[in-house]
């Protein structure tokens, strides 16, 4: 039941935050909802109430991430960055990938207000190879930016939306370039790119075997959940709890999914 009002109260919130988040754009104050309660936050209506967790807040709030290293991929402000920071604490590390300039800059201004040290921010967008591409954002949504350009066309006719060229890279390329840590969690959120993002990955999912929680936008769904089984993970949808198989692929996948080798 709280999952169908969430739904339904779902596009509400978004057309008040577009209305009302401008003026707000600069405010600074102490997160009251959401992931980032009782963490500084820039922006946004997190000051006016409490609400509910959804399901996969819920979930990743019991994740144990305590010193563990965290990629988050597509960081959009950094909100969740600001989760993990403090999830994984001093002894852990986040790696946050934002090719949105707005976004990214989002992300460093959050993580000097809230004091953490033990995150580091690339400008860099994952996906399959190095390219350079059309990114298209709505400067007061910033988790709806995307390079997908089926998922363009569509946000195309929202108020306010702007393009930026951006570039993008493989996971595995930038982890060898720049020597960073094995991820022990990778939070996937690339609207509409995360098979491609995954590939690019092939890599660092076969020697290091991290969990994932990616977020499915619409696009190959099917074969984004088929990509990680045949690297053997197990695949549990978030909102549902519900174990995927390949029996089971032709539903409606949507929402979360999260992926392990280990038991469910």
């Amino acid at each position: 039941m709280r999952n169908v009002v969430e739904k339904a109260l779902g596009p509400l919130r978004r057309m008040v935050s577009t209305l009302v988040g401008s003026r707000f754009e600069r405010r600074v104050y102490v997160s009251r909802t959401g992931l980032t309660e009782g963490l500084l936050r820039r922006g946004g209506l997190g000051f006016l109430s409490t609400r509910p967790l959804s399901n996969e807040e819920v979930f990743l709030r019991e994740l144990d991430l305590a010193e563990k290293t965290v990629f988050d991929i597509g960081a959009a402000n950094g909100l969740t960055t600001l989760f993990f920071a403090r999830k994984v604490g001093p002894a852990g590390r986040v790696i946050a990938f934002e090719p949105n300039p707005r976004s990214n800059a989002g992300i460093h201004d959050h993580i000097e207000l809230n004091g953490f040290s033990n995150v580091s921010v690339f400008s860099t967008g994952i996906g399959e190879e190095a390219s350079t591409v059309e990114f298209l954002y709505c400067p007061d949504r910033p988790a709806l930016g995307t390079a997908n350009p089926e998922l363009q066309k569509k946000r195309r006719s929202l108020p306010g939306t702007k393009t930026v060229m951006v570039d993008i890279d493989s996971l595995d390329h930038l982890i060898s370039e720049n020597d960073l840590p094995s991820p022990d969690f990778i939070k996937l959120d690339v609207e509409g790119l995360e098979l491609f993002a995954l590939r690019g990955m092939a890599r660092t999912l076969e020697n290091h075997r991290p969990k994932l929680m990616v977020e499915l936008h619409g696009q190959r769904e099917e074969e984004v959940a088929l990509f990680l089984l045949e690297r053997g993970y197990r695949l549990l949808q978030v909102e549902e709890q519900l174990e995927l198989t390949r029996d089971n692929l032709e539903r409606d996948l949507h929402g979360h999914i999260f992926a392990t080798k280990e038991d469910l």
